[in-house]
């Protein structure tokens, strides 16, 4: 991405006025729908009520109170679960799948009940905010213009799962901070630590934190040779233990994500009727191949949001959810064919947990901004392309080679976009 993480001390003076717009309607969106869902709560997927006044049940709420109640026992029982969760991982199964800490570990410190919501909400209005406003002044410096900046700052899916306390508000951050420190340049001591910290923070939060850290193993080995030798060393010996770990807490956790999303449908599809064949009417040479092409298709477009609701959400907001998933879809193709470096890379790494279940747009989540971005760059080259006007060049953003953190052009000074 561009230099951002040396420009952050920066902000406060050097913003452009795009930024303070884009940054206030953010800011704006997120205060009105608070408080709109304060006094006419929606309803969700499950038919629960949904507003920061009441006590939340969807988003997972069950399954991360059912893992409070386990971190508040004994740490030697703890343990002894997971011991005895190996001795027969399958057999073991359901009987003890536990989240990471962090959202449990917020549900104590704001003291978050069905008597006292307000707290933790305002802390995930908080964050999600936050969250909005990095990625607004990076994407800036990237040379979006305001009406892209706009657009970003309404997306409401970061909006929706904000007001949901969701998990994947807090996630977000710390996968902004990731990106944004760690990809900027050439590894250092600060970045290596910061990258290394966020990394783990996403994953105390949710197992699909961990392609952060295995992302940073990879990248110091391929793009960082002028890195000093003890500080690969030091910090791949780090990476290694804190991955060993977290694979072993997080394995029943993805063996039961693997097994219940074996039960899931798209579109009204089976996923076993994918997997063995849905045209039956073709030769297998042609139905096995076509199914699987078709299963990849669905979950890529479940995972930008164009998808059905699982439950009783309304049309409405079904299609204010689905809508940006029609802005998203072109930069998720853009990143898998037209392959950026290293961010193709890391999001690569990022999507393939997800991508082995059930997908979903709160999966894209802390990417989306990267997408967002990616496909504001594939519409400029369209409009380019349809234009046929070299004038046309530098409203599209540039590209930016994040393994030198420098700006990269065709050669002849136009400016135009290239990977």
């Amino acid at each position: 991405m561009s230099n951002l993480g040396s420009s952050l001390g920066k902000v406060p003076w050097t913003v452009s006025k795009s930024v303070v717009l884009a940054c206030f309607v953010a800011l704006f969106a997120r205060l009105a729908v608070f408080f709109y869902m304060i006094a006419y709560p929606v309803t969700n997927e499950s038919g629960d009520l949904v507003s920061p006044m009441i006590f939340q049940r969807g988003a997972d709420h069950r399954f991360y109170l059912d893992s409070l109640a386990i971190y508040q026992g004994s740490f030697s029982d703890f343990i002894a679960q997971i011991i005895k969760t190996f001795d027969a991982p399958f057999s073991n199964l359901y009987k003890f799948v536990t989240s990471g800490p962090i959202l449990p570990m917020l549900f104590v410190i704001f003291r978050y009940s069905s008597e006292n919501t307000l707290p933790l909400s305002i802390a995930t209005l908080t964050v999600g905010t936050v969250t909005a406003w990095l990625w607004i002044v990076c994407l800036d410096r990237l040379q979006v213009r305001l009406r892209w900046l706009l657009a970003f700052a309404i997306l409401p899916s970061p909006i929706w799962y904000q007001i949901n306390n969701s998990l994947d508000t807090y996630h977000a951050l710390f996968v902004a901070l990731f990106v944004l420190v760690f990809l900027d340049g050439e590894a250092n001591r600060t970045r290596v630590a910061i990258g290394l910290g966020a990394g783990t923070m996403a994953t105390l939060a949710k197992p699909n934190g961990l392609p952060l850290i295995i992302f940073m193993f990879i990248d110091i080995i391929l793009h960082h040779s002028t890195t000093r030798k003890w500080l690969k060393v030091a910090f791949m010996t780090g990476a290694a233990a804190i991955m060993a770990i977290f694979f072993l807490f997080y394995m029943t956790y993805l063996i039961s994500f693997l097994e219940s999303s074996s039960h899931f449908s798209f579109f009204g599809v089976p996923y076993a009727r994918y997997i063995t064949g849905m045209y039956e009417s073709l030769p297998v040479f042609l139905d096995l191949p076509l199914s699987w092409f078709s299963l990849i298709a669905a979950k890529m477009l479940y995972l930008v949001g164009l998808r059905p609701s699982y439950g009783v959400t309304p049309i409405d907001i079904v299609l204010i959810r689905s809508a940006p998933g029609l802005i998203l879809l072109p930069g998720l193709l853009w990143l898998l064919f037209k392959r950026p470096r290293r961010i193709a890379l890391f999001i690569l790494l990022f999507l393939i947990p997800p991508f082995l279940g059930a997908t979903q747009e709160r999966y894209l989540l802390p990417v989306m901004p990267i997408v967002f971005y990616y496909s504001v760059v594939a519409f400029g080259a369209l409009q380019q392309a349809v234009l046929g006007r070299r004038d046309y060049a530098d409203r599209i953003p540039v590209a930016i080679d994040t393994a030198t953190s420098k700006r990269v052009t065709d050669g002849d000074g136009s400016g135009r976009t290239v990977d």
